[in-house]
């Protein structure tokens, strides 16, 4: 996946994986693509709060934990902390990125607007950092994933001690008082430690989306032995087959007749989930959003099929992260309403 500036926004959603990716369509290339704007609260400084732990290693052994709830243990973890902690990591850079007229230059005290950058959640990364660690170490050992998830975790650690004392800083408007000579000297180490935070969350991901992609595919295989027709079934063969058509769709050239083989898959499983009653389970929230989302891929796939451009008022949407996701046949859509499907699914489990 080529992505353009010093965004490229990746969203995991716990169980089931809403990856969202920077179009490489040139009508759709953006810093800000695909990350939502959010409001955080100021936290200065990193520091411990106490959290339930998972089980040490002894205590794993005391209690003959078999092999495959180990590795079933640190990949909830894994995925977990992910969820609670990446996102908001674009976000806070993306919202940076978006009053700088050349981010890699960074502030200049010329700036008319100055949003200054958000916070991240230390409730959520001293946990993940501390739980991150120990299941790391449990045997067995799961690599790559058990050494790209203590990579990971610590690249956050280190630049939220860049972005919260500098979301501070800027909170404060105490550029005003020092002409930005701290935003400018903070600009350089937070370029650094986006380096490194962007390259660990990479490998992360991918580390966690090939263990997770076996085991949703392993899982539909065993389903289609013993219950094909039920909502389960047909519930993850919609997950399964909109990651395909994701992959698919984001090429520079795809084979319009195979997405909308694809969708056509994806319909039918719509059609029977809807039919399908679950004692105890409201299943029409995902069903509308799975809709949703097939409604949005058919329209960038017939927009491509169409051979049909966006219109100027389209261009300049797809230039904000808070408005690409509302223009019709874009990818941007087509990742929202993935995202929202993904996070109604997640509900259901």
């Amino acid at each position: 996946m080529n992505c353009n500036g010093i965004v490229c926004a990746v969203i995991i959603s716990s169980l089931a994986f809403a990856i969202t990716g920077c179009d490489d369509k040139k009508t759709e290339r953006s810093v800000s693509e695909n990350v939502p704007k959010t409001t955080q609260t100021s936290q200065a400084t990193v520091t411990e709060k106490k959290t339930d732990t998972p089980p040490s290693e002894a205590k794993v052994a005391e209690q003959r934990v078999t092999p495959e709830e180990i590795i079933a243990q640190k990949m909830e973890t894994y995925i977990r902390c992910f969820n609670a902690v990446d996102s908001s990591v674009y976000r806070s850079i993306e919202r940076y990125a978006s009053w700088l007229q050349d981010v890699k230059q960074g502030p200049t005290g010329q700036e008319n607007i100055v949003y200054g950058i958000y916070s991240l959640f230390t409730e959520n990364i001293i946990p993940c950092n501390r739980d991150i660690e120990i299941v790391a170490k449990l045997q067995p050992p799961f690599e790559p994933i058990d050494s790209a998830a203590v990579t990971y975790i610590h690249s956050v650690v280190s630049i939220a001690r860049v972005i919260n004392p500098l979301s501070k800083y800027y909170e404060q408007q105490d550029y005003k008082d020092d002409a930005f000579q701290k935003g400018k000297t903070e600009h350089v180490k937070l370029l650094s430690e986006w380096e490194t935070f962007s390259a660990a969350s990479v490998a992360y991901r991918a580390a966690i989306e090939d263990v997770n992609d076996v085991a949703q595919l392993t899982r539909l295989e065993e389903l289609k032995k013993t219950a094909e027709q039920s909502f389960e079934y047909h519930s993850l063969s919609i997950m399964v087959n909109a990651k395909k058509l994701n992959k698919e769709i984001q090429k520079d050239k795809f084979s319009v007749e195979e997405a909308m083989k694809v969708v056509a898959v994806i319909q039918t499983s719509i059609d029977v989930a809807k039919k399908q009653v679950v004692a105890g389970m409201d299943t029409s929230e995902f069903i509308s959003a799975a809709e949703n989302y097939q409604l949005a891929a058919k329209q960038l796939i017939r927009r491509i099929r169409d051979h049909e451009d966006f219109n100027e008022g389209d261009k300049m949407m797809l230039q904000s992260a808070l408005s690409a996701s509302m223009v019709d046949g874009s990818f941007s859509k087509v990742m929202k309403s993935y995202n929202d499907m993904v996070a109604n699914y997640n509900r259901l489990n």
